[in-house]
């Protein structure tokens, strides 16, 4: 079998789409899958091959874990669903993080996180999804409990900013209406922006720095920042990943 772009897949990877791929999280059996939508090639595939342009996809490991079996899409209904970055299971609820992003094919004006219902792997199923201004660039996020923070860069302001998004009702995801402006920058829309958060505290990664601040009750407050003008790590070294451990 093939991809959308005419790359071969083996027998047990069979009609799982790899183009694109930006994110994969693992919650027993299943695996899901997120992409950015590919564009429309300029070549015919395969004979009998159908394209595929789903930006949530949904599969099933085998007992062995040596197969991989697709089971439910999701993220073609919009635009606004085709720059999938990042996916988060929490429960029966699938969080997707898309940015706006424009290409020779399409055009997605802003940037989303989205609550997808899980409960049927086989349909997964939109419950709603929430965006802030149009000159947000959305990067990643991170989901604890009730609530979700996202990193996400300011094209308008030139700024690394965090959003915070009340999560206690999936069919009704509220950002808050005070996001934390982390440092200025210049272009940061495609780099690495890694987010964590332990509950009492949120993590964020860019260039060679580490931010951390206090997780304040209020929705609609701005996070408390707990190192004035972050933590240098390695003037040498650009920040990809946070992991939080304990103390570490």
């Amino acid at each position: 079998s093939f991809d959308n772009h005419g790359h071969q897949t083996t027998e047990e990877y069979a009609f799982l789409p790899t183009t694109n791929i930006t994110h994969v999280d693992f919650v027993g059996k299943y695996l899901y899958v997120t992409r950015v939508r590919p564009q429309t090639p300029s070549l015919a595939p395969p004979p009998n091959i159908d394209f595929d342009y789903n930006t949530l996809i949904v599969a099933e490991l085998d007992s062995q874990g040596s197969s991989i079996r697709p089971l439910g899409f999701w993220g073609t209904d919009s635009s606004d669903e085709y720059y999938a970055r990042k996916v988060q299971v929490v429960g029966n609820t699938a969080y997707v993080l898309t940015s706006k992003q424009a290409t020779t094919d399409w055009t997605a004006t802003d940037s989303y996180l989205h609550a997808v219902d899980i409960t049927d792997p086989t349909n997964p199923t939109t419950l709603s999804n929430v965006t802030t201004s149009s000159n947000d660039i959305y990067l990643d996020f991170a989901v604890l409990n009730e609530r979700a923070f996202i990193s996400a860069f300011d094209d308008s302001a030139n700024s690394i900013k965090i959003i915070k998004v009340d999560v206690s009702f999936p069919l009704g995801l509220t950002a808050g209406t005070t996001p934390t402006t982390v440092t200025a920058s210049s272009g940061a829309s495609n780099r690495p922006i890694p987010i964590k958060t332990d509950g009492s505290r949120v993590y964020l990664g860019y260039h060679d720095k580490i931010y951390a601040y206090g997780t304040n009750q209020s929705n609609n407050s701005a996070l408390s920042s707990l190192i004035s003008g972050g933590f240098t790590v390695d003037p040498d070294l650009r920040i990809a990943d946070i992991i939080v451990n304990g103390n570490y």
